[in-house]
């Protein structure tokens, strides 16, 4: 699993998380440590290293996951992106919803303007409008938006498209994309 780009593993095993007893839980001098290093230098002015530069992010995300409210303000800075990430996924849900409705109403505005002769023939038109304008706006859109393919990333370089397309995170069909993106899909149909 990927807490904000790091493995698990590296979570625990490169970031003081845990007490004596094992419960979540930093020193005043790790937190001070951890939140200067997640912003981009240690309190001392010294460079941080790759761990400590990511123990903010996992302490927090497992602090969110756990309900601990009491870590709410020192985490506020991950709650405000998980927060972020959360509406901008429920507005591209709405948005795609809008454009299919929209999709349907003109697929049957211009199913009538083309004068089918029997029902039948305007019936498979308007069905095989709405399933192509609906599958590119859905499904096709949302994976291209999520999905990481550097070589057809590469083939965009120095076009229009250059940095818009193939640049999201998943590289295959992982637990995580079925929860992500797979969850936009079935939420949006």
């Amino acid at each position: 699993m990927q807490v904000a780009g790091t493995s698990t593993s590296t979570c625990w095993a490169g970031c003081r998380l845990t007490d004596a007893t094992g419960a979540l839980s930093l020193t005043n001098a790790d937190r001070e440590l951890y939140r200067a290093c997640a912003a981009g230098a240690a309190p001392n002015g010294t460079a941080c290293s790759a761990e400590e530069s990511s123990c903010y992010n996992c302490f927090c995300y497992k602090a969110i996951n756990d309900g601990k409210l009491r870590e709410s303000v020192y985490c506020s800075r991950l709650a405000g992106m998980l927060v972020l990430q959360a509406a901008s996924q429920v507005a591209t849900v709405l948005v795609i919803l809008v454009i299919n409705s929209l999709l349907a109403y003109s697929s049957r505005l211009l199913t009538v303007c083309e004068k089918h002769h029997t029902r039948s023939s305007e019936a498979r038109s308007l069905a095989w409008k709405l399933f192509m304008a609906q599958f590119l706006n859905s499904a096709v859109s949302t994976i291209i938006a999520n999905a990481y393919l550097p070589f057809l990333a590469h083939a965009l370089d120095g076009t229009v498209a250059d940095g818009l397309f193939f640049q999201g995170i998943y590289t295959d069909l992982t637990p995580n994309w079925y929860k992500v993106v797979g969850r936009s899909l079935v939420i949006s149909q």
